[in-house]
């Protein structure tokens, strides 16, 4: 058991997101708690920086802009495709996912709009462009076994 929140360590929390105009975007009232590896690049950096230090039983707030989230809305994360593109254009619904090809590498991108003849795609994060706020409460730190730690580091969460 560790005392504080430090590179290494499995941090378990309860939480509430909202974006800037209050709208709930998650909670671990429906997912259940939040359990990560600190150090391990499983969250985004800007809450894992604001957990560091913080004990268990700690509660508080963060609140974390776009451009330290999922980034800034692009217009070049828009395409337009023919339906033709898809193997069965009458089963696409707004909302579906797919993948696709951009010069930056493969984009999990959303359809917007379906039109007569093409469909509307948007490579966007679905918060990108949005103020988030974490409402934390921290029910657990503990030392990371050695098959967490080979398991869960990633490299360069966020990173492009």
């Amino acid at each position: 058991m560790t005392s504080k929140v430090a590179t290494d360590c499995v941090v378990i929390f309860n939480y509430t997101l909202h974006d800037q105009d209050q709208n709930l975007l998650d909670s671990s009232d429906v997912n259940g708690p939040l359990a990560f590896l600190c150090g391990g690049n499983n969250i985004l950096p800007a809450l894992e920086q604001s957990l560091l230090g913080k004990e268990q039983g700690d509660k508080f707030h963060i609140t974390i802009k776009s451009s330290q989230a999922y980034g800034e809305r692009s217009d070049l994360l828009f395409k337009v495709v023919p339906k033709s593109y898809f193997d069965f254009p009458e089963n696409i619904s707004i909302g579906d996912q797919f993948e696709l090809d951009f010069p930056a590498g493969k984009v999990l991108a959303s359809i917007t709009e379906i039109r007569e003849r093409e469909v509307v795609l948007d490579g966007n994060h679905p918060l990108a462009g949005k103020d988030l706020k974490f409402y934390i409460d921290i029910i657990e730190i503990r030392t990371a076994s050695e098959e967490e730690l080979a398991r869960f580091r990633r490299p360069n969460f966020g990173k492009k």
